[in-house]
């Protein structure tokens, strides 16, 4: 059997591998219940004083995409073909595989009020930050 194809999350329990498949599923889940950003989401430390809670609290996932399949035979840049549904993204690859970054990123309010972005990055700075972004549909 080849193993070469498939990722494993392994670790002691508490390690954080459950929250990385809900951090996925509030991006990539089929149902669209699971893509919903929840208030249980956001990190509010246990002895957290209620009058003193901040005006919004903010929360980010990023997951990047390489495809190695697109560099071609021998490492030729050529790209055979690009998925259809990444068609309207920036892929960069400049020194090696296609890659796509998506980002979600949260807001909550006082008043429970999530405001929540779905994108793809399209240009960052030095430091890996983004600096350009496009929107992506939920769907």
């Amino acid at each position: 059997m080849d193993l070469d194809d498939l990722t494993f999350l392994l670790g002691p329990n508490g390690a954080g591998k459950t929250a990385v498949l809900h951090a996925l599923a509030r991006m990539f889940g089929l149902d669209p219940a699971q893509r919903k950003v929840k208030k249980s989401d956001f990190h509010v430390h246990h002895d957290e004083n209620p009058e003193q809670a901040p005006a919004e609290r903010k929360l980010w996932i990023e997951a990047d995409f390489e495809f190695p399949e697109l560099l071609g035979k021998g490492g030729d840049k050529t790209a055979p073909a690009v998925p259809g549904n990444f068609a309207h993204m920036q892929l960069t690859g400049a020194e090696g595989p296609a890659q796509v970054r998506f980002r979600l990123h949260a807001k909550l309010y006082q008043d429970d009020d999530i405001e929540e972005n779905f994108t793809f990055v399209m240009k960052v700075d030095e430091d890996g930050n983004p600096l350009e972004e496009g929107r992506v549909a939920k769907h």
